[in-house]
């Protein structure tokens, strides 16, 4: 199995390097608020296209059969 999409990867990586920054800082409440639901935006979408490129990727393989 090949996940064909770096970009996915590289925001979910980028989204827990930022949630573990927050946790670390002393931050608003407010603001940890805010950045958490944008953060939870991101890793819904990271998790959408690996589901999308896992499905294409399984597709492939059955119509190659």
């Amino acid at each position: 199995m090949t996940i064909k999409s770096p970009e996915a990867i590289r925001f979910y990586k980028i989204a827990l390097k930022i949630d573990s920054f927050i946790k670390k800082r002393k931050t608003s409440l407010t603001k940890v608020v805010e950045i958490r639901e944008k953060l939870n935006g991101l890793y819904e979408y990271c998790d959408n296209e690996l589901i999308l490129i896992l499905e294409e990727g399984s597709n492939d393989e059955h119509n190659k059969q």
